[in-house]
């Protein structure tokens, strides 16, 4: 963690840090710019993907007929391989800055008061260490190897025959492009997945302990969150973390669709829950902040409200009971601008929101989490009463 003393600032990433990156460094592979990002997706679609491209064309299960879903068909490895991961790295280049951006804003906009500041810079030294653990990359390897270790042998979730599985004399049996998918692709997809869950929760706790900090919130802020939306801004970067796994999951039920011969219409509701649940996980973690923002707007409509009967009865008194000793004219004085001014602000705490977030930050993650599914539906909906539903949500 780099700090500004001079300024009062605290630099913060999400990412950076942990013993993957470190040998990503070293080897030149983590520099930043779109220049080393791309390379970096080259070198995944390199180990990857063409290795399974190159393995199934030798067994003769690229294309054709020998197996029910050859390579090349198959949507949901090429979505997670050519679509997915890609996503998943370039949103480092995407969601940190942001993230960053975030947390320098606590200092800068004032909202960490002197007496916190110390916390707050711990709290950030302790996201940092988190983010740097050893031990959590290697739990998170262990998860990657459990999770593949099944597959190196007779087992299978499908009867189907595929480019990476094919029943043999003692049951489903894995592919030399099978081998690999287990043994290379599948694992360096899922490091990637998890290392952003474990991220996300890392974010998410560090929000819940600057939520537990005494903010310097007011109730009449223009943004009508108290001065805390930017951290709406923010959680909507991870758009791009819920593209990813919507299309993985879109991939998935199409080749179940194609494939297995099970119907579209019996994932509705799936389809449904994972667009919900995605805008639920992801804007969570700014609810936090709920608790502590319905106060302020409790204590703002209190105080507020004393302060315009207060303003409204010497108003009265001088304007309409004859109390103005100075004879002031009525036309050009700056009482009825001011008690106009009083009026909105009092309407600006009675709308202020007790989540930093808006609608269109949860119509962007919608759209995000729902896009994916889009061809599905369309196989089943006209495109013109598909595009008029999307229209009616988001407008």
């Amino acid at each position: 963690m780099n700090q500004h003393e001079s300024n009062n600032e605290v630099e913060f990433s999400i990412v950076d840090g942990g013993p993957l990156d470190r040998g990503l460094n070293r080897a030149g592979f983590n520099k930043p710019g779109p220049k080393f990002l791309g390379l970096r997706l080259a070198a995944l679609a390199v180990i990857c993907w063409l290795p399974l491209l190159i393995l199934s064309a030798k067994a003769g299960l690229m294309l054709g007929d020998a197996v029910q879903i050859p390579f090349l068909h198959d949507f949901a490895v090429h979505t997670r391989l050519l679509l997915a991961m890609p996503l998943l790295v370039a949103a480092e280049m995407v969601i940190a800055p942001r993230l960053g951006v975030v947390i320098r804003h606590f200092f800068t906009s004032g909202l960490i008061i002197e007496k916190d500041q110390s916390e707050f810079r711990q709290t950030i030294a302790d996201a940092v260490r988190w983010k740097e653990s050893y031990v959590a990359e290697l739990v998170i390897l262990t998860i990657v190897i459990v999770l593949n270790i099944s597959h190196f042998g007779v087992v299978s979730s499908s009867d189907l025959n595929s480019w990476h599985e094919i029943r043999g004399g003692e049951g489903m049996e894995l592919t030399p492009a099978g081998w690999w998918y287990y043994c290379v692709s599948a694992p360096i997809f899922q490091l990637l997945l998890y290392r952003w869950l474990w991220r996300f929760i890392i974010w998410s706790n560090l929000l819940r302990r600057i939520a537990t900090l005494d903010l310097e919130l007011f109730p009449t802020h223009p943004d009508h969150a108290g001065g805390l939306s930017f951290l709406g801004l923010g959680q909507a970067k991870f758009a791009v973390i819920i593209l990813a796994t919507s299309s993985v999951m879109a991939a998935s039920i199409a080749n179940r669709v194609l494939y297995a011969g099970e119907s579209l219409v019996s994932f509705k509701f799936m389809m449904a829950m994972i667009v919900v649940m995605n805008v639920v996980i992801f804007l969570g973690p700014l609810m936090v902040f709920t608790p502590k923002l319905a106060a302020v707007k409790r204590k703002g409509l209190l105080e507020y409200d004393v302060l315009a009967t207060a303003y409204v009865r010497a108003f009265d008194q001088k304007w309409l009971r004859g109390d103005n000793e100075q004879n002031e004219p009525l036309l050009g004085t700056g009482d009825i601008q001011s008690l106009a001014d009083l009026s909105t602000s009092v309407e600006n705490i009675r709308d202020m929101k007790t989540f930093p977030f808006d609608l269109g930050i949860v119509k962007g993650l919608v759209v995000a989490s729902a896009l994916p599914f889009l061809p599905l539906v369309a196989t089943i909906m006209p495109l013109k009463e598909l595009l008029k539903e999307i229209m009616s949500i988001l407008l």
